[in-house]
């Protein structure tokens, strides 16, 4: 597949959008790039540490959501997200001071790669919020909704909060037609082959 409004980057790397819903296994799929020397972007995690770090990020979600949202030991996670898992307006202003950040390391981090053929960057909800088109790829992991709570629950996650987390992300149905490339981690089919055959069409771009 392949969208024709798609930004194409004029220098630098090609930047590649890897999604998919929680427990799709979208990290695990980011490990098997690296394994193709393939630089992978983990922006959840780089969001996590700017929330946990970031000074003025810190202000601002306090502001937002109340000084609740942090204790001596850092931010706490299962405040904001009830405050904002059935809140549509909070989750998008809670958006709106995270991504931007993210987006700024993200940017720094390809200048650092700028020999790369191209990059990944690993990210849970990119099309939710509007972001597809900024990538001169997207990759979508897809995995039966029973399988990935099921994933969610063995690290650890409780059952609630991964149906609060499931119904706040598009179904895998709408971000299908937004995806280049899909990657089905059910569990049977190998994924490997599938990550080849996507590696080989992107450097032929």
């Amino acid at each position: 597949m392949s969208n024709p409004s798609r930004e194409k980057n004029n220098s630098g790397p090609l930047r590649v959008g890897l999604t998919g819903g929680i427990g799709s296994g979208k990290s695990t799929v980011a490990k098997y790039w690296e394994m193709l020397g393939i630089p992978v972007f983990y922006a959840d995690a780089e969001a996590k540490a700017i929330l946990a770090s970031d000074p003025e990020t810190v202000r601002r979600v306090q502001a937002l959501l109340g000084k609740e949202a942090y204790t001596e030991a850092g931010p706490d996670r299962a405040y904001i997200a009830e405050q904002v898992f059935d809140d549509p307006e909070k989750r998008k202003a809670l958006n709106g001071i995270i991504h931007p950040a993210v987006n700024r390391a993200f940017e720094e981090w390809v200048r650092q790669n700028a020999a790369q053929p191209y990059v990944v960057k690993e990210a849970a909800i990119i099309i939710e919020i509007g972001a597809a088109d900024k990538y001169g790829a997207l990759v979508l992991v897809t995995a039966p909704e029973t399988l990935r709570a099921d994933r969610a629950a063995a690290r650890g996650d409780h059952r609630a909060d991964v149906q609060k987390r499931m119904k706040a992300q598009l179904p895998d149905e709408k971000k299908m037609e937004k995806a280049d490339f899909i990657i089905r981690n059910d569990g049977a089919t190998a994924l490997i082959p599938q990550i080849r055959r996507i590696h080989e069409a992107i450097l032929l771009r």
